[in-house]
């Protein structure tokens, strides 16, 4: 088997490109994010761009410990799941600008938290708003950020 055959064989390699991948695409789907070129503050391109940032670090971290040849291999993935996480991330930039920002962030939360196993139903009432509505607040009122809202 080649040296690259290797490489592809491990998971961390896999996960790690297609971690790295998603936030490119990220960054290229905030990017397409209309901001007001008269706004002195943060636009709403920021937050997307820096979980894009995130995504993108996070993949080339875990690429460089699948290349390292006596790193101990991480955790296996569920490419089922990080897929069903996935979607609807991709779905949560894609429709940012059209649907109020408390709500979507809500339900993405939501979702998030379901796929990853959260079991308490009382989790599910309070962390989602709560999360959404601490960086709405952090956002428009610390930082003076325009967010999508439905009025």
């Amino acid at each position: 088997m080649s040296a690259l055959g290797r490489y592809l064989r491990k998971t961390d390699v896999i996960a790690g490109l297609a971690v790295t991948a998603a936030g490119i695409g990220l960054v290229i789907l905030s990017a397409a994010i209309e901001i007001n070129p008269l706004e002195t503050t943060l636009s709403a391109r920021v937050f997307p761009f820096l979980l894009a940032l995130g995504l993108i670090i996070c993949g080339l971290l875990t690429l460089r410990q699948g290349l390292r040849a006596d790193a101990p291999a991480l955790p296996a993935f569920n490419l089922w799941r990080i897929a069903a996480i996935a979607l609807p991330l991709l779905a949560y930039y894609y429709w940012f600008e059209q649907i109020d920002f408390r709500l979507s962030t809500t339900v993405y939360v939501l979702l998030t938290m379901l796929l990853l196993g959260a079991r308490r139903w009382q989790e599910w009432l309070l962390l989602p708003p709560a999360v959404a509505g601490s960086i709405y607040l952090i956002f428009v009122h610390g930082f003076g950020t325009l967010l999508p809202t439905w009025n």
